[in-house]
């Protein structure tokens, strides 16, 4: 009997073979949600304000009856539509850690999401790595059974070197992870900056280099790798994210836009980068299939005349399966098979390319004092730098 009742164990805890994401239709937002093949559980935004209840409901029925327990709690900005069932998920689980940005905003879903938070740690109920009070190293890597998570940008307010202000620098300090598991990836990279924004002729030229978070993220995609099969596109495919460059360094074979009827997203513009490199129109997925805004600039593929589309229609689902290629596909309906387009343009750190300053800080470049560095050791690697005794700035 102890036997048969070990077995029945072991079965449980390898039930989930396959690391699974749910992209939900949150409309003009960002929710998603990850069981990882260990069956532990990680939300990357809860979503539009104004559809919280049915993003809470999705992701309680995606987690199922017998889960009462998230992981890991992301949330890649302060905006209302990234946090809106933040509250939900707290009074519904146990919510073991929270990574946030901090930065403070004057909404009533900002204050109910951070009032939520601060109320679980308060009573030890979760451990809140709040970007505002902690300084949580860029690499830092969290493991979920054999998946990986790892932090690769987000601050509490950007680099003032990036010289944004308004929408733009409220947007660049996005919690940006990457999901490894069994040779394939998933980048998550919320509100991320990339492009200059603008109207006509104001607009940076397609193929502009990158700027700010994009920026970052090439520059040090030598140390910390962004190249992911998937890619969920930055700003809901808003014009100032995606640069070529980017979408060159992160080289998806699908990409994901979180859409939905309020500000015109996909911009044509956006995806015609995409398009312009070879990506066919069925691999660039959209949550807000047949939303049709006039005059927005919205990219037009599978809009439909008059049509607004609903909240919760469109969910898509990730699958990063033992052993094989990763699946895509819109809820409910056939696998979306894409090819690669792409070679990614990996960064690698060319031989003695890391500076270490004579009082022990490692920079590698596109930091924000590599330049400004001029008496410095130098090494190979980050990682030879930092077992020399060096650390990250």
């Amino acid at each position: 009997m102890r036997t048969l009742v070990i077995c029945l164990l072991l079965l449980c805890s390898s039930s989930f073979a396959d690391t699974v994401i749910r992209i939900v239709d949150t409309g003009p937002g960002l929710a998603t949600v990850t069981r990882f093949d260990n069956g532990e559980v990680m939300v990357y935004d809860t979503g539009h304000w104004y559809h919280d209840d049915q993003v809470a409901a999705e992701i309680e029925s995606f987690i199922g009856d017998d889960g009462d327990t998230i992981a890991l709690l992301v949330a890649s900005v302060t905006d209302s539509d990234h946090i809106g069932a933040t509250d939900e998920l707290f009074n519904n689980y146990h919510v073991e850690r929270v990574l946030r940005t901090g930065f403070e905003r004057d909404s009533s879903a900002w204050r109910a999401h951070d009032e939520a938070i601060n109320a679980a740690e308060a009573a030890g109920r979760t451990h809140d790595i709040n970007l505002a009070e902690v300084k949580l190293q860029h690499g830092t890597q969290y493991n979920f059974g054999s998946a990986k998570v790892t932090f690769l940008s987000g601050f509490h307010r950007p680099p003032s070197v990036w010289g944004l202000s308004g929408k733009e620098y409220r947007n660049a300090n996005s919690i940006v992870i990457r999901v490894d598991y069994k040779g394939n990836s998933v980048l998550f990279t919320g509100d991320a900056v990339g492009r200059q924004s603008g109207v006509g002729s104001d607009s940076a030229p397609a193929d502009a280099k990158a700027i700010a978070t994009e920026r970052y993220l090439i520059d040090n995609s030598g140390a910390r790798p962004i190249a992911a099969d998937i890619l969920i596109a930055p700003q809901h495919g808003g014009d100032e994210s995606s640069s070529q460059e980017f979408i060159k360094a992160v080289a998806p074979r699908w990409v994901v836009f979180s859409a939905g009827h309020a500000q015109g997203f996909p911009k044509d513009l956006t995806a015609q980068r995409y398009t312009s490199l070879g990506f066919q129109e069925k691999c660039l997925l959209r949550t807000d299939i047949g939303d049709n805004e006039s005059n927005k600039g919205e990219w037009k593929f599978g809009v439909k005349r008059s049509h607004v589309a609903k909240a919760g229609e469109n969910s898509i689902e990730i699958t990063l399966p033992e052993s094989g290629e990763p699946t895509v596909k819109y809820l409910g309906q056939p696998a979306v098979s894409c090819p690669e387009v792409i070679t990614a343009n990996r960064r690698m750190l060319s031989k003695k390319d890391v500076k270490k300053t004579k009082s022990g800080l490692c920079h590698i470049p596109g930091s924000a004092w590599y330049s400004a560095t001029d008496k410095f050791d130098s090494f190979d690697t980050l990682a030879g730098c930092l077992a020399s005794g060096g650390r990250i700035p």
